[in-house]
């Protein structure tokens, strides 16, 4: 259905090599053996991870039966990827007019969504409201936990919306002023235009760069009127200027609200519709984060707050944000405007190490498989791209525009999906291991005993465990979400199901590396750990014979029961446990 042509005819058989090992179907071209989804050609194949491997016997296909993958790969079939519950990156979609609906929704789910995005910068509330209805029913459908992320717009300078013939087309080394924003009567001209700012030139020296509209316009100062508040500059890059751009201050301190009116009224908006996290945009300190937990409701619904970075003044306060903040997105767009673009790619390497480090969740965003909002397809640079954020420890990657305006929403997520796991069976690439173990190092030579040292010790050892023993899961019981996010800070190899009473918590720890929430009525050994099995064999993540690690705590403040088990013959039906019935705010009620 992903096909840009509609519904494709039936392939020539003289383009399908029997080698291939092909069969037709109705729905079109499927491998012998489907329900594995594994496919031989000749002495290559695909095995059960979704990974490609050649037989060192016969050292790889021929090219016809290459041709017949890249012909099946063209039409989608291998997009989908046999079992997203075993994705251990978790993948972000932003919702929008072509994905708002159950049923999409509910496909964005089974091709790998981890969790929704409502982006405040667009959109009405009625909107939001049936798009939190609908990924909560639909994850229900599912036996599924789907948080949702309100992103709030966050305080921005802009220019006057009212331009003099709609546009004022400005070439390089013309004079251009920025007027005052305390006189809004002025309309916009060839001469200038105003600002939402009204301290611009309070702010800027002379020679700092203004951008505009995303960067494509850039002036230089040259002169500064205290007096008026005017700011008189010299065109670096010209184009067509219209109303309402953005406007950009590298390496300014801009003395703006953490939290504009609208972000306070979206924020009132989230409590009430009990999301699980809130994203500041243009958080440029700790106090920012600090006053969106001030907003009533916010910290007794126990909301999580995520810092997005966007600025230099940001980066310059980013170990002070850590500590404040629940996690950290990279938000690469307006980042890169402030920064040097150049810059970009070590910043988020370092964002990246410094969350890893701290045990914080980061989230890698913007334009990420951007050219398939038009194409059924990425770029080979995009490819690289997610799989170098998926290498470098980012715990989630985002999709924006691809999945909110997209033609292709489900092909994106699915691609998005095999990239990940690809990259994720590279264990040889990733820095994430670096990163804790010279945490280690650091922790081992100050030789600390506090309770928070101690969890880190035990669940190091637990994940360790895990790996020594070849388990291929990890049970944490957790009640805050404590337990999971520390052992998913060890980068263990193999998923971690954590089981909590909180439905809350259940959504919170969904953006952590490798956690799988599930919600359960007890936390008695006897109830919750045959559920956990149950769920853990419905996914396709144990099966007979498999070795579990379980991880308990007496408060989850400092997990320090460590068992391990094999899967028995006997596993109990989800079916017949009894469940609850569907409560608003939790995204799923599970047995």
């Amino acid at each position: 259905e992903q096909h840009p042509r509609g519904p494709r005819p039936p392939a020539p058989s003289t383009m399908l090599p029997r080698s291939a090992g092909l069969r037709r179907a109705a729905g079109g071209l499927l491998p012998r053996g489907a329900g594995r989804r594994a496919l031989s050609m000749g002495g290559s194949r695909w095995d059960e991870s979704g990974r490609w491997e050649d037989s060192p016997e016969q050292g790889g296909g021929h090219m016809g039966e290459a041709h017949s993958y890249l012909l099946r790969e063209s039409f989608g079939e291998y997009f989908k990827v046999p079992n997203p519950s075993g994705l251990m990156t978790k993948i972000i979609c932003t919702a929008g007019p072509a994905t708002s609906s159950k049923q999409k929704l509910g496909e964005m789910l089974d091709a790998g969504m981890s969790a929704v995005r409502l982006n405040a910068s667009h959109g009405q509330y009625d909107f939001f409201e049936t798009v939190i209805r609908n990924v909560r029913e639909a994850a229900e459908l599912r036996r599924r936990i789907c948080p949702v992320i309100l992103d709030t717009k966050g305080p921005e300078v802009r220019v006057q919306r009212e331009i003099e013939g709609g546009k004022i087309t400005l070439n390089s080394g013309d004079m251009f002023t920025f007027f005052s924003g305390k006189d809004t009567s002025r309309v916009g001209n060839q001469e200038g235009v105003w600002t939402t700012f009204d301290r611009l030139a309070e702010t800027v020296s002379t020679g700092d760069v203004i951008l505009v509209d995303d960067g494509r316009l850039s002036f230089m100062t040259r002169e500064i009127d205290p007096a008026t508040g005017d700011v008189l500059c010299q065109v670096i890059m010209g184009g067509d200027l219209v109303g309402n751009k953005g406007v950009n201050l590298p390496g300014c301190s801009v003395d703006l609200p953490h939290l504009t009116a609208k972000d306070k009224e979206d924020i009132a908006f989230a409590v009430d519709q009990k999301v699980e996290y809130i994203a500041h945009s243009f958080t440029r300190s700790a106090a920012g984060i600090t006053a969106v937990r001030e907003i009533p409701g916010v910290v007794e619904n126990g909301i999580h707050v995520i810092a997005k970075i966007e600025s230099q003044e940001a980066l310059e306060n980013i170990r002070g944000i850590l500590k404040v903040s629940d996690g950290i997105m990279v938000a690469r767009g307006d980042l890169g405007v402030e920064i040097p673009l150049e810059r970009v790619c070590s910043v988020q390497k370092k964002l990246i190490r410094e969350c890893n480090v701290a045990g914080k969740f980061v989230i890698t965003a913007t334009e990420m498989l951007d050219s398939m909002i038009n194409s059924p397809r990425p770029t080979r640079a995009e490819a690289s791209d997610v799989a170098n954020a998926v290498f470098d420890g980012t715990d989630c990657v985002m999709l924006s525009g691809e999945t909110a305006v997209g033609r292709y929403p489900i092909a994106t997520i699915q691609v998005m999906n095999r990239i990940c796991k690809e990259a994720e069976l590279d264990v040889s690439q990733h820095k994430r291991l670096l990163h804790i173990e010279e945490e280690e190092e650091e922790r081992r030579r100050v030789k600390s005993t506090t309770k928070t040292e101690l969890g880190e010790a035990f669940s190091m050892a637990a994940v360790a465990t895990a790996g020594d023993i070849n388990a291929s899961l990890i049970i944490a019981v957790t009640k805050s979400g404590e337990t999971a996010r520390l052992l998913s800070k060890h980068f263990p190899r193999v998923p971690i199901l954590a089981l909590s009473l909180s439905p809350k918590v259940c959504g919170q720890v969904s953006l952590y590396r490798g956690v799988i929430p599930y919600l359960v009525n007890s936390l008695d050994r006897a109830s919750c750990v045959p559920r956990g099995i149950a769920k853990a064999t419905e996914l396709g993540l144990v099966s007979h014979g498999s070795r579990v690690v379980l991880v308990t705590g007496h408060d989850d403040l400092v997990a320090n029961r460590l068992e391990s088990f094999v899967v028995g013959a006997s596993v109990p039906e989800l079916s017949i446990i009894p469940g609850q019935k569907y409560a608003p705010g939790s995204s799923f009620q599970a047995p």
